[in-house]
């Protein structure tokens, strides 16, 4: 999915101005929260997490800001370096999980130190792909 997503997202670089794009890509995402509530137990479980109002003002901002690097990332930087630059997601998932575990209590299972070594290895490949591509 992220890969057609990224795909798109590089066409719609070169076809239209990056904030419409990005004005297109937030509207769908809402759309989608939409479609998720016609779904009883999506709603549900949707208010069921008003009490959790203050995180999801605090994710959403971070996928906002997602959806605009993306499109400011793709319409400055060659698709192949961007889509691997945007691989070391994991990282920034792993520094949060870990932080939340230690704040909140059992969030996850895996450890940090089993999951660091391999988000190393695609840092690693990023660093060397952008070498490669400069030169």
């Amino acid at each position: 999915m992220v890969a057609f997503y990224e795909f798109f997202v590089k066409i719609a670089t070169e076809k239209i101005p990056s904030f419409n794009g990005l004005a297109i890509s937030i509207i769908v995402a809402g759309f989608t929260v939409l479609l998720c509530l016609f779904a009883k137990k999506g709603r549900i479980e949707f208010f069921e997490e008003f009490k959790n109002i203050k995180y999801s003002f605090l994710i959403e901002s971070f996928t906002f800001l997602g959806i605009a690097t993306t499109y400011f990332g793709m319409s400055y930087l060659p698709a192949t370096v961007f889509s691997s630059i945007s691989a070391m997601q994991p990282l920034g998932v792993l520094i949060f999980e870990t932080a939340f575990e230690r704040r909140f209590g059992k969030m996850v299972k895996d450890k940090f130190s089993k999951k660091l070594f391999p988000i190393c290895l695609i840092i690693l490949g990023v660093i060397l792909l952008y070498i490669n591509q400069l030169r």
